[in-house]
């Protein structure tokens, strides 16, 4: 399988139908997404999985700084950082993001995510979701050692938990060490 770009301006709908798209790319991304790309899963055990494991640059999807990313269900499994971006945008509404990474790689990295449903896990890993920005109104969130890993120093930076179920492992569900932006915890 070869490395796929989604074009900024472009929106696609990729449905796995049951099917997966497996990658060994050790030194780059299966899908770098510029534009809006959305998952879904219409049929049974369907996955995107990158299992590239000897760099750091080994993701399954990049998002870029304008681009959006949404999983509704289908799984998308990593053996480095699964989801990445800086600055755009990462929604989960319902299947699996996961890594089998072990030091500091997590599941979701970056940016302004967004989790309504399904399930991220890092069980190896320091922590599942290192972000920017995270809203959690449900799902299940589990980290090795933290399910969410929150040191942003940007100002428009925070945690907002309204909902779901985080589990940390080793360590803390929920690790806050910003000096700027901040958490709220009203359910889950």
């Amino acid at each position: 399988t070869a490395a796929q770009t989604i074009a900024s301006g472009k929106t696609i709908t990729l449905d796995l139908n049951g099917h997966s798209i497996t990658a060994d790319l050790p030194k780059t991304n299966i899908i770098t997404v510029n534009g809006k790309l959305t998952v879904t899963d219409s049929g049974s055990g369907g996955r995107i999985e990158n299992t590239g494991s000897s760099n750091n640059n080994a993701k399954v999807i990049s998002v870029g700084s304008s681009g959006a990313f949404t999983l509704n269900s289908g799984t998308i499994a990593g053996a480095k950082k699964t989801i990445y971006t800086t600055t755009g945008t990462i929604i989960v509404n319902g299947g699996t993001v996961t890594t089998s990474a072990t030091g500091g790689h997590g599941a979701i990295n970056g940016g302004y995510v967004t989790v309504n449903g399904g399930t991220i896990s890092a069980p190896n890993d320091n922590f599942a979701i290192n972000t920017r920005q995270l809203t959690v109104t449900d799902g299940i969130i589990t980290g090795g050692k933290y399910g969410v890993y929150f040191t942003s120093t940007y100002s428009d930076s925070f945690v907002n938990i309204s909902g779901g179920t985080i589990s940390g492992g080793s360590s803390y569900a929920v690790y806050v060490n910003s000096s700027k932006g901040y958490a709220k915890v009203t359910g889950g």
